[in-house]
C-alpha cells in the first residue's frame, strides 16, 4: 500500500509538461530524461521512437537529452496535444508501476529486461483518455 502510494505521488512530481503548443507541434519537458545513460539512449532511442510514432497521428519526435526536452510533431487531425500528453504520462505511470525491471539492477539487467517493459508498453492501453 505504502509503495503504490509512493510511486503515485513519485509519477505525480514527474509527468511529462507542456513547455510550447501550437496545433500540429508540441514541446513537453520530460523529468529526468538527461539521467538516462548515454549508451541506453544510443541503443534504445530508435525502439522508443516507434513507440511513439506507433500513436496514429504523431508524424516525429526529436530529443533533448541535454534541457529534458521533446519535441513532437503531429496530425491535428488524427490527435490532440491534450491526448498525446495524457498518452505519454500512461506510458511514464506504466513505467513507474513496474520497477521492478530496473530499480536495484545493473545496467547489464537493466539491458536484459527492456524487451519485458518495452512489450508490456506496446501492449498497455493508451487511447489518450
Amino acid at each position: 500500500m505504502l509503495k503504490k502510494l509512493l510511486k503515485k505521488t513519485y509519477h505525480l512530481f514527474n509527468q511529462v509538461r507542456v513547455v510550447h503548443s501550437i496545433p500540429g507541434r508540441l514541446r513537453l519537458l520530460i523529468p529526468n530524461l538527461s539521467d538516462i545513460p548515454e549508451t541506453l539512449r544510443k541503443k534504445y532511442e530508435d525502439r522508443v521512437t516507434e513507440l511513439i510514432l506507433s500513436k496514429k497521428g504523431i508524424k516525429s519526435i526529436e530529443y533533448s537529452y541535454r534541457t529534458n526536452k521533446v519535441l513532437i510533431y503531429y496530425d491535428i487531425k488524427y490527435i490532440s496535444a491534450d491526448k498525446i500528453l495524457n498518452w505519454l504520462n500512461r506510458i511514464s505511470e506504466l513505467i513507474i508501476e513496474h520497477s521492478e525491471f530496473y530499480e536495484n539492477k545493473s545496467l547489464k539487467e537493466i539491458e536484459d529486461n527492456l524487451d519485458i517493459l518495452y512489450k508490456i508498453l506496446k501492449e498497455g492501453n493508451f487511447d489518450g483518455k
